[in-house]
C-alpha cells in the first residue's frame, strides 16, 4: 500500500543557501531510489527557512529502505547541521475509502 511521506524542516536562516543547494543536489538519487513516486519540495510563504517535502512511495518498506540508503551514506547526520530544531516526519497511510 503506498504512502505519503511529510518532512517538515525549520533550516538556520544563515545556512539555508547552502541547505537548499546541497538538498538539490541530492534529490536526483532521492526520486531515483527503487520505490519513490514523487518528492516535491516547498517553502513556506511567511518563512523560507521553512522546507516542507511531501513524497511518495510505493510502500512502507521502500521508504524504510530508501531512510537506511541515505544513513549509511552519511547524508542524515551530515544534514544534521542544517535544522534549527528537529525536523518532524509524518507518514501517511493511504486509504481506499468509499463513501456511498
Amino acid at each position: 500500500m503506498s504512502i505519503t511521506v511529510i518532512l517538515d524542516m525549520t533550516i538556520k536562516p544563515e545556512l539555508l543557501d547552502e541547505f537548499l543547494q546541497r538538498f538539490d543536489e541530492n534529490l536526483p538519487d532521492s526520486r531515483a531510489f527503487e520505490g519513490c513516486e514523487y518528492v516535491d519540495v516547498y517553502t513556506a510563504d511567511d518563512n523560507e527557512a521553512r522546507v516542507v517535502c511531501i513524497e511518495g512511495w510505493t510502500s512502507l518498506e521502500r521508504f524504510q529502505a530508501y531512510g537506511a540508503w541515505r544513513a549509511e551514506q552519511g547524508d542524515v547526520e551530515a544534514f544534521q547541521k542544517y535544522y534549527d530544531g528537529v525536523p518532524n516526519l509524518v507518514r501517511l497511510d493511504a486509504r481506499d475509502v468509499t463513501r456511498g
